[in-house]
């Protein structure tokens, strides 16, 4: 674990080089979650942080503080993806959900229900050209167009369960 409450320098193996890592001794750690912490993203500016608590908590990473709390799911938070101009955070659970939360109000936006087993991975794909994928998504009727954001482009959100689907979402 890197961060610690008292400051200690902390010894950390990468790569064969070994680094003593100087912590300062403010505040380098957040607390909030009542359970494990499954999955972190970030878009510079702000963490996001899944837990089994079933929460997603946002914190401000130039304050060092808690700016909210997502909630929504109704069991465990596997697993996060940030849409490309990171205006809409994706959530996997294991309620069988994939829950698309805009980003600056905090607020549930859409709910994608494809699965029918718990969601542990989420993955964005921008395809560099046209492709195979990306048309047949076009060619189908899907709820994606409700919760569309500009700047997402051709983006598309991947999702595996532990029945072994795998499904696309548009998310323009």
């Amino acid at each position: 674990q890197i961060w610690t409450e008292n400051g200690k320098a902390i010894p950390i193996v990468c790569h064969g080089v070994h680094i003593d890592l100087k912590l300062a001794k403010d505040k380098l750690f957040f607390t909030g979650h009542d359970d494990c912490v499954r999955d972190l993203v970030t878009d510079n500016w702000t963490l996001f942080s899944a837990s089994s608590d079933g929460t997603i908590r946002l914190w401000d990473l130039e304050g060092m503080e808690e700016r909210g709390v997502m909630q929504g799911h109704t069991a465990s938070v596997e697993s996060l993806a940030l849409s490309p101009n990171a205006s809409l955070l994706f959530s996997a659970s294991v309620d069988h959900t994939v829950r698309v939360w805009d980003t600056d109000s905090q607020a549930e936006v859409a709910v994608m229900t494809g699965h029918t087993a718990g969601v542990h991975t989420l993955k964005i794909y921008i395809p560099n050209r046209a492709s195979h994928v990306e048309q047949k998504m076009a060619d189908t009727d899907d709820d994606a167009d409700e919760y569309s954001s500009e700047g997402n482009g051709n983006a598309l959100l991947i999702s595996g369960s532990v029945n072994g689907v795998i499904n696309f979402w548009c998310t323009k």
